[in-house]
């Protein structure tokens, strides 16, 4: 596993603006200066429920791809969240796969191993292999990608 310290310079302010395109792209554009063009976004939902699935979806957007107002999801409404999925599985561009741990796997093996699993999972489903990977949270799922974890980066990075 590779994990890259580049996005400690980034970090901001309690002034700073937090939801601009300018600034859910910044990871971005620092990975794509870097060379990097396949950078994939991944994500966990269902850890919350005491029962249930622990799904993570992996996705990569094209260069140049703005979601203006963009934000973390779970601030969406579902009519917004809705809108942005029907838009993003429409386009032959955008590549994503979903992973998947069953509430049995969780009990097996824990929370926290089971949302890495599922993300490992989505990441290897992808159909076009990334050249880095960002995730959100505190941890990293095993891999031999370049990737970065994002403390809160559903809502500071456009890709995740």
């Amino acid at each position: 596993m590779h994990q890259l310290d580049i996005f400690d310079l980034l970090v901001k302010g309690p002034d700073q603006p937090k939801h601009t395109e300018s600034l859910l792209l910044e990871r971005e554009l620092q990975l794509w200066n870097f060379g990097y063009n396949a950078i994939a976004g991944v994500d966990e939902a269902g850890r919350g429920p005491l029962a249930g699935p622990v799904v993570a979806c992996a996705c990569i957007l094209p260069k140049g791809l703005v979601f203006p107002g963009i934000k973390d999801s779970k601030q969406l409404s579902g009519a917004e969240r809705k809108k942005i999925a029907d838009f993003l599985t429409s386009r032959s561009d955008v590549h994503w796969a979903i992973g998947l741990a069953s509430p049995k796997k969780i009990d097996q093996i824990n929370i926290l191993r089971a949302t890495l699993l599922a993300m490992q999972q989505a990441l290897r489903a992808l159909p076009v292999r990334p050249d880095f990977v960002l995730v959100d949270g505190r941890d990293c799922p095993p891999s031999d990608l370049p990737q970065q974890a994002v403390v809160h980066g559903d809502a500071t990075s456009q890709s995740i």
